[in-house]
């Protein structure tokens, strides 16, 4: 059973202070798990049913990244995490 619907809020807002949906592309920069510094987190928004939390794909938890900012959605845009993940070493 799922708790979010299509495009629910997580209550959180990026940098901009833009509200934060399921389904939304975020970037941001997370503490890197394998070297000192940061790791640029780019991925979708999702509910994760087993761990009832937000992850951002191939990010971890949403509320563990930083400088969070939405650059579109998943809806409206379909072909923006292909290109966001193609041009991802200019963020």
């Amino acid at each position: 059973m799922a708790f979010v619907g299509f495009e629910e809020s997580q209550e959180v807002k990026d940098k901009n202070g833009r509200e934060i949906y399921e389904g939304d592309v975020v970037k941001g920069i997370r503490d890197s798990h394998w070297h000192g510094g940061y790791d640029i987190v780019l991925g979708k928004v999702e509910f994760d049913e087993e761990t009832c939390s937000f992850r951002v794909d191939g990010g971890g938890l949403l509320y563990r990244i930083e400088e969070i900012e939405v650059i579109g959605d998943v809806y409206r845009n379909p072909d923006l995490l292909e290109a966001a993940s193609a041009n991802k070493e200019e963020l």
